[in-house]
């Protein structure tokens, strides 16, 4: 399509020092930071997602790629091609972060899954308002750096270690 997003780092020694949402409206010919920022000064930004909300709302989230010791893993969206941003922790264990670009995925505003830290796979059924927590450190601790879904209920998830876990229902099992 037309649109495309993408993110950045946070720009350490900039007067700012935050990540970047970078938005083009011409197939990639062109790029420009979007309006307003997600997350506060020195939080990358790891994972950039879109998906209709109903017909004409396209809703672009990000994870926060920068752990936050006192706080849990945080997305931000945007219906609004990134003038506003509305945070939404996901899960409440505090320290989780997204680590690469494949942390988020979404089929839809319905199924969309969160490849986390300490071996935590969230979802969330309502476009990233809020997260539920369907993998717990109980297969790995380690890190998961991607996920992804063929279906509703088929996907894999990759995680630090050579790890690989399959869900066969949605992700309630892996």
């Amino acid at each position: 399509g037309k649109y495309g997003y993408a993110a950045t780092d946070a720009l350490t020694g900039s007067p700012a020092n935050v990540a970047d949402v970078l938005k083009s409206t011409d197939g990639g010919e062109t790029w420009a930071a979007t309006s307003t920022d997600p997350f506060a000064g020195a939080e990358d930004i790891s994972s950039v997602v879109l998906f209709y909300m109903g017909r004409d709302t396209l809703r672009v989230l990000v994870a926060r790629g920068t752990t936050d010791a006192g706080a849990p893993a945080e997305v931000a969206y945007s219906d609004n091609g990134g003038t506003t941003w509305t945070l939404a922790n996901v899960g409440s264990t505090n320290g989780h972060y997204a680590t690469k670009g494949g942390a988020l995925f979404a089929l839809d505003q319905y199924n969309i899954w969160f490849a986390a830290t300490d071996g935590y796979i969230y979802k969330s059924e309502d476009g990233g308002v809020s997260w539920t927590a369907k993998q717990t450190g109980v297969l790995t601790t380690g890190d998961y750096n991607c996920i992804h879904m063929a279906t509703e209920r088929e996907g894999f998830a990759g995680a630090a270690a050579d790890v690989i876990v399959k869900t066969a229902n949605g992700g309630d099992t892996w």
